[in-house]
């Protein structure tokens, strides 16, 4: 299982802190290219992310999978902060 957050705001993090605590516990920090994609996810929404390979390396193709409950899916791209 791989854990990630999704930020809403690359501004307000302090890096530093970041790298020592999420990429130390294995957490993967997130941010939509498009800003205006956050507001395509709903509260019951499952997410995948696609673009980690088995080593779990990210890609530059990284993208957050939306799948709603009704159904219907979307592919957003992210990068990693």
């Amino acid at each position: 299982m791989v854990m990630t957050t999704i930020v809403h705001d690359q501004a307000g993090i302090h890096v530093s802190y970041y790298e020592t605590v999420h990429h130390k516990e294995g957490i993967i920090d997130l941010s939509f290219r498009d800003p205006a994609d956050e507001t395509h996810v709903k509260p019951d929404d499952t997410l995948e992310i696609v673009g980690l390979d088995e080593d779990l390396q990210i890609s530059n193709k990284l993208k957050v999978l939306l799948r709603h409950t009704d159904g219907t899916s979307e592919e957003l791209p992210c990068i990693a902060c």
